[in-house]
This record gives C-alpha cells, sequence and structure tokens, in this order.
C-alpha cells in the first residue's frame, strides 16, 4: 500500500462575495507545520519561563513577510510576466509563490522581531543571574584558583611548540 496524493491539488474551493478561495494541499500542510512548529516552541517557552505569546506573535509576523517575500521573489524572477501590467504583481489568486523568497521573508521577520523584543526580553534573560561587582584583580585571582595557571600557560607553550614544529618543518 503506497501513498498516492489526492486527485485535485485543492483541498477545497469556495467563492466567498465573489471572490474565489482556493486553499491547495501544500498550503495546508505548510500551514500545518507551521503551527505545529509554534505550538511546539510555545510549550518550550512556557517552560523556560518566556511569554508563549511572544512566539505567536513571531508566527504571524513570519508568515506575513514569508507569503511576501514568496511573491517579491517569484515576481523579481518572472518579471516578463509583469512589466506590461505591475499592478497585476498583487494579485496573489493568480499563483506564483518562490519558496526561496518565503524562507528570505521569514528570516528577516525573525531578525526584525528580535530587534524589537530583545529589549523587552533582557531583563527576563537576566532573571536569576547573580552578579556580584568584583575588579579585575579578584576574577584574574578567582580563576587562577579555579582553573589553575594551565588557563594562562598551556596557550602560550601551545603556540611556542606549534612555532617550533613550523621553523623545524621549513614552513616557517
Amino acid at each position: 500500500m503506497g501513498l498516492y496524493p489526492p486527485f485535485s491539488p485543492f483541498l477545497f474551493q469556495i467563492n466567498l462575495f465573489g471572490l474565489p478561495i482556493a486553499v491547495r494541499w501544500y498550503g495546508a500542510i505548510i500551514m500545518s507545520g507551521a503551527m505545529f512548529a509554534a505550538w511546539l516552541a510555545s510549550r518550550r517557552a512556557v517552560a523556560r519561563g518566556i511569554d508563549p505569546d511572544h512566539i505567536w506573535n513571531q508566527l504571524i509576523l513570519g508568515l506575513i513577510m514569508g507569503i511576501g517575500g514568496a511573491r517579491i521573489y517569484y515576481v523579481a524572477f518572472e518579471w516578463h510576466r509583469f512589466a506590461g501590467d505591475p499592478i497585476s504583481a498583487l494579485n496573489l489568486t493568480t499563483g506564483g509563490l518562490a519558496v526561496h523568497g518565503s524562507l528570505i521573508g521569514a528570516i528577516l521577520s525573525a531578525v526584525i522581531f528580535n530587534a524589537v523584543i530583545i529589549v523587552l526580553l533582557i531583563p527576563l534573560a537576566l532573571r536569576g543571574v547573580a552578579y556580584k561587582p568584583a575588579g579585575a584583580a579578584r576574577v584574574l585571582r578567582d580563576n587562577l584558583v579555579i582553573y589553575g595557571g594551565g588557563g594562562l600557560l598551556v596557550p602560550f607553550v601551545g603556540i611556542k611548540l606549534i612555532d617550533m614544529a613550523l621553523v623545524a618543518l621549513r614552513l616557517a
């Protein structure tokens, strides 16, 4: 028994106030995957003490910018079809999305979202971090006690050994 695609590429087609709405199988599958990923990420966010609404807000922005990026990418590479009537590029019902553009749009949405929201998340990230002001001398002394002199000496010995090997092999 094998898996076969459905007879029609459409999950369903309806007319809503005279506007044809067609949902394709691949769109439903992609959306299901995005919803599942957001649900999973929101559960992980709750477990880490982060507001899960950030995940759902990012999903909305990601979907909008992903679809926009997919259309822009498609139109850019099929410009000869739209050059005569550039307004027709806004008509999504005629098809034409490129997955490369959707990835670019989704990544840009993550960068934009995090650039805006990161300022709000910094206090959350620092919650529970014990901070005690200390001078450089104390930090160095504590690190020498914890990690020993090896942390200071080994890199220099290693660099000298590499240098000696390069000279011996006449590579330096």
